[in-house]
């Protein structure tokens, strides 16, 4: 139904925007700012906007990262296997860091205690 350049491309942008969420956490934490995070600012257009203008050149309009497809079937299972263990850690490591940012964040709290 997608190319596997439109799969590839979402992917990809969904964990960095994942991961620049948790650093936006991080960031109000550390600093103690604690504004409201509206999707029509340029805090958050300018690098959502990165993030489209990067994947869209680097997987749709280059074809050059199929390459290294062809270069990865070439590898053995063991190899194959390290890099899948790789890249399982680093979309663990956005995802955790993403549940972490969140832990941390200040929201809005209920006089109970509770979150809203």
């Amino acid at each position: 139904m997608f190319s596997y350049d439109f799969v590839a491309a979402v992917t990809i942008g969904f964990l960095e925007i994942m991961f620049l969420t948790s650093l936006k956490f991080y960031y109000s934490e550390i600093f103690n700012r604690f504004e409201t995070l509206q999707f029509v600012s340029f805090e958050v257009l300018i690098p959502l906007s990165i993030i489209v203008v990067v994947k869209y050149f680097a997987f749709i309009h280059n074809e050059n990262w199929k390459i290294y497809f062809k270069e990865f079937d070439k590898y053995s299972e063991e190899q194959n296997d390290n890099g899948s263990l790789i890249v399982i850690g680093i979309v663990l490591f956005v995802i955790i860091n993403l549940i972490i940012g969140w832990s941390l964040a200040p929201f809005p709290r209920h006089p109970t205690g509770r979150s809203l």
